[in-house]
């Protein structure tokens, strides 16, 4: 691997069997792939913070999946791949459990074209308020909720949008020419709920 700057390498480890494989990276840094427990069996692992986990230890409710590998993982955490259901191999897609919706950065994010934010973890039929900025300033408080604050600076409102019955809600925008090479943060807020998600930062190419 070649490129500018220097680049670095970190040896991910196993989870306990000879031989692991990454397959994909997010913009945060972790990354998904397989890892053998031993020298039979491989398991879905997630690497974060620099600690390999199995994936299969992550998972609320099992009824009967032992996940095998993780081939994806998108910016808002929901991760694909391979598994087994009573020794049957079947594909499946892990959603993270939230306390509250998660935003992802803008795709396809290209300074002059339309592009999407994506949100889970809402409380389905919720109406939902994109907010975003080109820095980050003192907290804002938001009407009717306390404790709940927008943390952007200056905070624009780029519009609203309906959560879905899965708590699942877009909005569609198009990324201003003049704010290639600058980076841009992003924020979603729940009025109704009093909540909102972590601020996402996004370097606009």
């Amino acid at each position: 691997w070649v490129q500018e700057a220097e680049a670095s390498m970190v040896d991910l480890g196993t989870l306990g069997g000879p031989d692991s494989d990454a397959r994909a990276l997010d913009a945060s840094g972790t990354i998904v792939g397989q890892a053998d427990i031993n020298a039979d069996e491989a398991r879905a692992f997630i690497f974060r913070d620099g600690t390999m986990t199995d994936l299969n230890s992550l998972l609320e409710n099992p009824e009967g999946w032992v996940l095998t590998g993780a081939n994806g993982i998108n910016e808002v955490g929901q991760i694909s791949g391979t598994g087994r259901i009573n020794g049957i191999k079947h594909a499946y897609r892990l959603d993270p459990v939230l306390e509250g919706p998660r935003v992802s950065t803008p795709v396809p994010g290209i300074p002059g074209e339309e592009a999407v934010l994506h949100v889970i973890g809402a409380r389905p039929g919720a109406r939902l308020t994109f907010v975003g900025g080109t820095g980050r300033g003192t907290p804002h408080p938001v009407p009717g909720c306390p404790d709940l604050t927008v943390d952007l600076s200056p905070a624009q409102v780029l519009g609203e949008s309906v959560v879905d019955g899965n708590g699942r809600a877009e909005f569609r925008g198009r990324v201003a020419s003049w704010l290639s090479g600058r980076t841009i943060y992003l924020q979603v807020v729940d009025r109704g709920g009093c909540k909102s998600s972590e601020v996402r930062t996004y370097a606009v190419p």
